[in-house]
């Protein structure tokens, strides 16, 4: 982990350094036009052939899911080159599905879920030149994070028996870095374009309880209660991709 965050705080050191001259003066201050994001997504599996399970014939199975992110982003440059600042992210994501009966349409299968996330990100970005309409720049960022999430749900297994889950979630921390290239497309003098492409190492832990309650014969009863608790540690590497709008506010 150390090699992936060593460049990192390297660049971000760097960009301390460098005292050059462009079109940005020292103060000018950068805000991020895209602070924001929402999906919904709506969706239905229908299966080719019924699938048996517990005597039960699975048909279709309906999913809904939404998402939704916040993201503003402010900086300023400390040299005409070079801006720092900070990110902040807040993320919810809530998913829905349900599984039915081919022959009666009820529903035997549900399982709900919903998360949310908040993560603080440092940034420190340098433009190679400041001078022309495009501006190619390396950007370095790291941060963490902090979430939860939960769930529900249930399962019927023809007239067997009837399991009852809760999923609950603590403790989910992140922590991560990214370097970035990419280029502003100045679209006026306060305007610009960002398009930029990097890496990201994201290493992600967290603690999940689930519990199990089971009604054999679905009598009313409760007749086993299975409960499970599982750390995870996931080391996550991706590409990133990010497009959007840069506001220039200059210091008079």
């Amino acid at each position: 982990m150390n090699k992936i965050f060593k460049p990192v705080f390297l660049l971000l050191a760097c960009c301390f350094t460098l005292m050059l001259n462009g079109q940005f003066k020292k103060g000018t201050k950068l805000v991020n036009a895209g602070i924001g994001s929402a999906l919904f997504h709506s969706s239905t599996i229908d299966y080719g052939q019924p699938v048996d399970v517990g005597g039960i014939l699975n048909t279709q199975a309906s999913i809904k899911n939404f998402d939704i992110k916040l993201a503003p982003g402010f900086g300023w440059f400390v040299t005409p080159q070079v801006a720092v600042g900070g990110r902040i992210g807040l993320n919810y994501l809530s998913a829905k599905r349900n599984d039915k009966d081919q022959n009666s349409g009820n529903i035997y299968s549900k399982d709900n879920s919903s998360s949310f996330f908040a993560d603080l990100n440092a940034f420190s970005r340098y433009y190679f030149t400041t001078e022309k309409t495009w501006l190619p720049f390396a950007e370095a960022t790291a941060g963490l994070g902090f979430g939860s999430s939960k769930g529900d749900g249930f399962f019927y297994k023809g007239s067997e028996y009837k399991d009852v889950t809760d999923t609950k979630s603590s403790g989910d921390f992140a922590i991560n870095a990214g370097l970035l290239v990419g280029i502003t497309k100045m679209l006026g003098k306060q305007v610009g374009l960002d398009i930029a492409a990097g890496y990201k190492y994201t290493r992600y832990k967290n603690e999940v309880r689930k519990t199990t309650e089971r009604d054999v014969n679905m009598d009313g009863s409760i007749d086993e209660t299975l409960r499970n608790l599982t750390t995870q540690k996931s080391n996550r590497h991706g590409l990133q991709i990010s497009v959007g709008l840069q506001i220039f506010l200059h210091k008079n």
